[in-house]
């Protein structure tokens, strides 16, 4: 299922500078989902509250120049908020796939920003070669509902396929999850080749208000795709 939802259009000029334009529409693909027993669209729901864009914040002793930044620009090699505010705590974590920096076959490296961007920038054009059309869901555990007891723990896990690497977060009843410290996102790194990502939320001291529908979200270059929606129920 493929709807239409709203949203800031990056365009990026021969010299590799991003430019934000008016308010286009984009294609937001939901795998497999079936909405007709909802009395909204999803792409309704989308636009409420869309935690791709984040805001930039003061770092370094700087304020930002730029007021947002896309959360999967953060560790891309580029300065988007014009303070480093995006591109700090970028560590390797022990993967090739950490890092803010793509290592072209040839042993160039180049800003991982670059990969994708429909300019090749590797001697061997390896940075385009395997670009994905859009992010794959391969699989999400479980695959429909999880019945949890009320102050236990529950684990959600997405795998999912992309180039560049994909960023993955979490949707909670089609919006934002909630600001809280009971549930964390982590995204993995799987396999040699840096395009699969298993990405877990945990939601520790399970309570009222924590039952719904969860989706993961992947986001690849300008390309996302939505899972089908995990329904977590509780019970005493």
């Amino acid at each position: 299922v493929s709807t239409q939802s709203t949203c800031r259009m990056i365009t990026i000029d021969n010299q590799g500078n991003r430019n934000e334009d008016s308010m286009k529409s984009v294609t937001v693909v939901v795998e497999g989902a079936d909405f007709s027993k909802y009395n909204v669209r999803p792409a309704q729901l989308l636009t409420a509250c869309d935690p791709i864009e984040q805001k930039c914040e003061f770092y370094n002793g700087r304020s930002p120049p730029k007021p947002t930044y896309a959360i999967n620009w953060m560790c891309d090699g580029e300065d988007d908020c014009g303070n480093g505010y995006d591109e700090r705590d970028c560590r390797i974590t022990g993967s090739a796939c950490g890092g803010t920096m793509f290592q072209c076959r040839s042993g160039k490296s180049i800003p991982k920003a670059f990969v994708c961007d429909k300019e090749p920038d590797c001697p061997d054009r390896d940075d385009e070669n395997a670009c994905y059309g859009k992010p794959i869901i391969s699989s999400i555990d479980p695959p429909t509902t999880s019945r949890v007891r009320f102050g236990d723990t529950v684990r959600l896990t997405c795998t999912v396929r992309g180039m560049p690497l994909p960023t993955v977060l979490w949707r909670y009843n089609w919006r934002c999850l909630p600001d809280n410290i009971r549930m964390t996102t982590t995204n993995t790194p799987s396999g040699g080749d840096c395009q699969t990502v298993i990405s877990t939320l945990e939601i520790r001291n399970v309570r009222n208000g924590d039952d719904g529908l969860y989706n993961c979200e992947a986001i690849s270059a300008n390309q996302r795709a939505i899972s089908n929606p995990i329904q977590v129920t509780m019970y005493q």
